[in-house]
């Protein structure tokens, strides 16, 4: 068992986007102190750091808290994420603007409905403009975009003791699988301060089989109204446009996919979107993330335009392809093991 380090320094490593720095601190410094320390590094001010990495949830501790009740080891890593305050200021005054509203008409063909939109960019265009993207990890030449929603999707919305016990089975392997072919962000539509503990106490940071380039909140979302038939009704979306516009030399509607529980998250951009089956009964048979990421691969190697690829139709697609012989990889195995 590893013993506590009482009394001693901590060095805590600090990875804030694409810079690396580290911090001496004594064991006793709070976490109040470690703030301080950051705001004179990075300007960025300890209400609005996010610092990722903690032996606890970093939400749920206070400024009070003695950093070797926290950090076991000499050595610790964190990430910390925060803009520095100059860089907010016009962003929060663009988030405050109206809603972008769009009118859905609605036609039957075929005894389906099809949906025609009529886009305001106009908020949008704000959030391209003020948002500020922190990377994780650095965006890797030539490979593809995977978006990930996180409640319902790679876990449990609920959990009665931690986190790791509404994680959903094949989280790992999905994301070691698709790592040599996608950079990977989470994109949750709930607030920071519950996406931060979950992201870390899921194991979702420093992992040595992959890296998650960045994280998306509902800050990052916009709502749309939509008028559908008599009604009116409000709800969020995730704009893959808005990632599009801010790493135009690297992802695109041609080499994006969103894997989403609720359709109605990528209904800006649905020729990029995939519903996965939400995972609402936390059964230890669960075998989706498995074949997804059996799909994800498959399209990765097979096909030039995501958006030309029907993925509602994946599972089927996955079922026809996976067993086919593949000259330029030897990934076969993986798909069966995988499966």
């Amino acid at each position: 068992m590893e013993m506590e380090l009482v009394g001693q320094s901590r060095v805590l490593h600090v990875r804030w986007g694409k810079e690396n720095f580290s911090i001496e601190l004594s064991a006793t410094s709070t976490l109040w102190d470690l703030k301080q320390r950051l705001l004179e590094r990075t300007r960025v001010l300890p209400d609005r750091q996010k610092i990722l990495g903690l032996a606890a949830r970093p939400s749920l501790l206070s400024d009070s808290v003695v950093l070797q009740d926290v950090c076991n080891k000499a050595e610790h890593n964190i990430v910390l994420i925060g803009t520095p305050e100059e860089q907010l200021c016009d962003f929060y005054r663009a988030a405050s603007a109206p809603e972008v509203v769009n009118d859905l008409e609605e036609d039957d063909v075929r005894g389906k409905k099809v949906v025609f939109f009529e886009k305001s960019m106009e908020f949008l265009e704000r959030k391209v403009m003020h948002l500020q993207i922190s990377l994780l990890s650095d965006l890797r030449p030539q490979k593809r975009l995977l978006v990930l929603d996180l409640d319902n999707t790679l876990m449990h919305n609920s959990y009665a003791n931690s986190v790791q016990d509404a994680v959903r089975p094949g989280v790992h392997e999905l994301l070691s699988a698709v790592y040599p072919f996608y950079d990977i962000c989470i994109w949750s539509q709930t607030s920071w301060r519950w996406l931060e503990a979950k992201i870390t106490e899921m194991g979702l940071l420093f992992c040595p089989q992959y890296a998650i380039s960045f994280v998306l909140d509902r800050l990052a979302m916009t709502t749309v109204t939509v008028r559908k038939k008599q009604q009116v009704k409000k709800h969020s979306v995730k704009p893959l446009e808005l990632v599009w516009r801010k790493f135009p030399d690297h992802f695109s509607p041609k080499n994006t996919i969103h894997v989403d529980d609720l359709s109605k998250n990528f209904v800006l951009n649905p020729e990029n979107g995939l519903k996965i089956s939400p995972y609402t009964t936390r059964d230890p048979n669960d075998r989706e993330l498995f074949v997804l990421a059996n799909y994800l691969v498959l399209i990765a190697q097979r096909e030039a335009d995501f958006s030309k690829v029907n993925h509602k139709k994946w599972k089927r697609y996955e079922r026809k392809h996976r067993k086919e012989p593949d000259n330029n990889s030897n990934s076969n195995d993986m798909f069966q093991s995988l499966s």
